[in-house]
């Protein structure tokens, strides 16, 4: 990998051209239609999900991987923990257990196992990529080698083929940092097998042009995504009468079709390289992108939503993206899930067990004009 990496660095070429458009025709969610069809599709457990959690919590000066950090308000639920609960109250509502499997890195798989001890899901495990100076010169020191291989590795653990065996066909991919991602999101899958395509990106708006995100564009009929990083200053902060150039955001949730995860395995994914910081030194960091298989897909679909219901990532100790305001987005989507299932609105603090998320007829009568309890974590059945 070494020889590798230092001639990809050395013949490596900027992602964007002016080749690239900027993505301006995409589907919205909220489709009834759409809902439905994930809803059966869900419950005839032909859907699994796969997170990605190979990260560790340096960035929140937290010591141990990012999904260990324990987040939310009241029950102090740590990442790892809050979408377990999810994948546990959506089987609960969809009357099977869905599969969910989750990507680790070998400098945080063995703490990651031991903080979900309990819980019944599988694991798999991503691939290690030397640092390079900034000669372009493999370092000793390593890092997780980026979400790009994730299918691969989980097609080599043995995971698509149990998958496979059990009936699942889709498979949606969520990162472990975002507390909004839904992984068995209905709308997401019934869009994507409704449209009979190899992959749905399901993305959100950009609000500003300081937003670290990258930006969906298309190049000959296909879809790209340009990094943050990869993305020229001036197309950047590009706006036009309607706003910002690019306007649609990539923020790595995605459906695939598992026929389409098997079709790619001998798909060599291009290089990233990103400049770092790495114990004290300024490094390139090496990394393959998922979103980089959008080229080599016979069809792509992008499924845009309210950025309130979908986006509110763990990434800073404070300031944007850190605990607090990430808990803020939290509440805000519990008081919205509490409106929806009681016919109450409400300001109340509190936080809502995921069962409100996929509320089932018992749920929904038990709490039927119910006043939302306040400053405490509300069980569904009480």
């Amino acid at each position: 990998m070494k020889e590798e990496l230092e001639l990809a660095f050395r013949s490596r070429s900027l992602t964007f051209t002016s080749q690239i458009e900027p993505l301006t025709s995409y589907h919205t969610s909220g489709n009834r239609r759409e809902i439905e069809r994930g809803e059966q599709l869900l419950a005839s457990g032909k859907v699994g999900a796969i997170v990605l959690a190979g990260g560790l919590g340096t960035r929140l000066g937290w010591q141990g991987p990012k999904g260990t950090f324990p987040l939310t308000r009241f029950a102090r639920r740590s990442l790892l923990q809050f979408v377990c609960d999810r994948a546990r109250a959506a089987s609960t509502y969809y009357g099977r257990a869905l599969p969910l499997a989750f990507m680790v890195s070998p400098l945080n798989e063995q703490k990651t196992k031991e903080h979900l001890g309990g819980e019944t899901v599988d694991f798999f495990t991503q691939e290690m990529a030397p640092f390079l100076d900034l000669e372009g010169k493999a370092l000793p020191l390593q890092g997780p080698s980026g979400n790009g291989d994730a299918l691969r590795s989980f097609y080599k653990s043995g995971l698509l083929k149990k998958w496979k065996k059990a009936g699942v066909e889709f498979v949606t991919v969520i990162p472990i940092d975002n507390i909004l991602a839904d992984p068995f999101d209905a709308n997401l899958v019934g869009f994507h097998a409704l449209s009979d395509a190899d992959v749905t990106v399901k993305a959100i708006l950009r609000e500003s042009a300081e937003e670290q995100l990258g930006v969906l564009g298309s190049c000959d009929g296909k879809l790209q995504v340009i990094e943050y990083f990869e993305l020229p200053e001036e197309e950047r902060l590009c706006k036009t009468p309607q706003g910002l150039k690019w306007q649609v955001a990539h923020i790595t949730l995605f459906s695939f079709s598992l026929s389409f995860v098997e079709s790619i395995q001998s798909v060599h994914l291009p290089w990233h390289f990103a400049r770092k910081e790495a114990e004290g030194t300024p490094v390139y960091k090496c990394e393959k992108f998922i979103f980089d298989l959008l080229d080599h897909a016979r069809s792509g679909r992008v499924l845009v939503y309210p950025r309130e219901e979908t986006y509110a990532p763990l990434k800073n100790r404070e300031g944007e993206n850190s605990p607090e305001m990430v808990r803020k987005a939290l509440l805000a989507f519990d008081q919205l899930q509490f409106s929806k299932v009681t016919g109450k609105k409400t300001e109340a603090t509190f936080e809502l067990d995921p069962a409100f998320y996929y509320p089932t007829e018992q749920l929904k009568e038990k709490w039927a004009g119910e006043q939302a309890p306040r400053d405490c974590y509300v069980e569904p059945m009480l």
